[in-house]
């Protein structure tokens, strides 16, 4: 399933990006964001799993 989320309209590089964004907030100390970048990514990864199945 992973391997089928990577391929999908996003892609591996929109992956890397959304953890890079929950990473830095959290390396910021920032939890207001790295929450909205959780979520953020969350519903990006709901709406291919969505396009997926």
């Amino acid at each position: 399933m992973r391997s089928a989320l990577l391929q999908c309209v996003r892609g591996q590089q929109a992956t890397i990006t959304a953890h890079r964004g929950i990473l830095d907030a959290i390396a910021a100390g920032d939890p207001q964001e790295a929450v909205a970048a959780m979520a953020a990514h969350l519903s990006e990864t709901g709406e291919d799993l969505g396009a997926t199945i």
